[in-house]
């Protein structure tokens, strides 16, 4: 399956945070993140920081172009190679939404995996995506 481009990681974010805003419920929970995830894989893509190998490196010295179009969550560690992740890159790139990038995804894998989430969990869930949505929309999750 060929990865999303820019345009239609927005489109899906739009289509999961729809979803979300319906779903009664936990799940609500798992497509507020899948919304999140497409808006930073939106700002991973257009990011001009891939575009400028130095500054790039000035993050994280194993960064390579070919970064911004990782689609897993996270890296997986093994044979000397260092690769990453989603979570890996928001970490490093958009300090400014980590914790709430990192919240959300640990939200949906307790509801997906785990024994689910509370209502002010859902509650916490919603507003993690709303300030991720607004720090992406406004450029500020940006290298």
């Amino acid at each position: 399956m060929r990865p999303l481009d820019a345009a239609e990681c927005i489109d899906r974010a739009r289509v999961h945070a729809a979803a979300a805003a319906n779903i009664e419920g936990e799940w609500s929970a798992v497509a507020y993140f899948y919304a999140a995830y497409h808006l930073v894989r939106h700002a991973l893509q257009s990011d001009p920081v891939f575009a400028d190998l130095n500054r790039l490196k000035s993050y994280d010295s194993n960064l390579v172009p070919d970064d911004r179009s990782v689609t897993v969550h996270q890296a997986r560690r093994g044979a000397g190679v260092k690769t990453f992740g989603v979570n890996d890159l928001v970490r490093i790139l958009y300090p400014d939404i980590t914790p709430e990038y990192l919240a959300l995804h640990e939200l949906s894998v307790a509801v997906r995996y785990g024994r689910g989430i509370s209502a002010s969990d859902l509650d916490d869930a919603r507003r993690a995506y709303e300030a991720i949505r607004a720090a992406i929309e406004s450029g500020l999750a940006a290298a």
